[in-house]
């Protein structure tokens, strides 16, 4: 998928986040806790399907759809007659991530709308709410490309750098809980009945470790298959030099250091760099 399609596809995440958020505030929890587990699963499944949705249409259905031209309005044709070129597919594939993007965005806010409404909107409403999204996902089909234009385009654009904020925050915030209930695990069996726990913090130190491998290894393949670009270089290099900068000031310049949360985000950064020159 190309890099704007990548970022509309966000928006939507984006959309999910609001809706539970909203939902939280307002006390919108469920009946119990199975029902929650079930809520997050459905939105889950619906997020997934959407992406598959988009994936498939992008690179399989798109290029022979042409219900009466309007999957071609706005694509720049250097060949009219060329309907199944590369130039015209590659626009029609593009249409569809923005289709499935819009729509998903579309049910998201609707859901975060029920929620402000009603307490019970969360978990409840499924019949409605399946068949909501089916028909958002086929209808989709056949509006024209201009209703998904410039205006959304950039709009998911500024939404998607926004969930990349936030994104990384949650993984940091993960990744420091996840250090410090490991090591407490080890200075509680140390302390409880004099055993070892180290093998908790040799655990983290070969999660680290891992990662760590996996962000060089990413960064060196991508110096390998991109680095005749001279652009890509500059973002294949900034995203290393980023990499020692952050870790040097996580372990040396704070009185919190966690290799491990250093190295997800090196992972988390190595990432993002491929998914941009790809």
């Amino acid at each position: 998928i190309s890099i704007s399609s990548c970022t509309t596809c966000l928006t939507c995440f984006t959309c999910e986040k609001l809706t539970n958020c909203a939902c939280k505030s307002f006390g919108i929890e469920g009946d119990s806790l199975s029902a929650k587990e079930k809520s997050k699963f459905v939105y889950l499944s619906l997020m997934t399907m959407s992406v598959f949705f988009a994936v498939i249409l992008q690179y399989s259905i798109s290029p022979h759809i042409n219900i009466k031209g309007i999957w071609d309005i706005g694509c720049d044709i250097t060949d009219k007659n060329a309907i199944y070129s590369t130039q015209i597919n590659n626009c029609k594939g593009s249409a569809a991530v923005y289709r499935i993007s819009f729509m998903s965005t579309v049910f998201y806010l609707f859901n975060t709308i029920g929620c402000l409404c009603s307490n019970n909107f969360h978990g409840r409403y499924w019949f409605m709410k399946l068949l909501f999204w089916f028909t958002l996902m086929i209808s989709s089909i056949f509006i024209p490309n201009y209703v998904f234009g410039y205006q959304y385009e950039w709009f998911s654009r500024i939404i998607s750098f926004l969930f990349l904020i936030a994104q990384i925050s949650i993984l940091i915030d993960f990744s420091y809980s996840w250090n410090d209930r490991w090591v407490a695990k080890s200075t509680e069996i140390e302390e409880s009945n004099g055993s070892n726990g180290s093998k908790y913090i040799v655990g983290l130190l070969l999660f680290s470790t891992l990662f760590y491998l996996i962000s060089v290894v990413g960064i060196v393949l991508m110096y390998m298959y991109f680095g005749h670009c001279e652009t890509l270089t500059i973002f294949i290099t900034i995203t290393l030099v980023g990499i020692i900068i952050f870790t040097y000031l996580q372990l040396f310049n704070s009185s919190d250091a966690s290799l491990l949360s250093s190295s997800i985000v090196s992972l988390y950064c190595t990432w993002l760099c491929i998914s941009s020159i790809t």
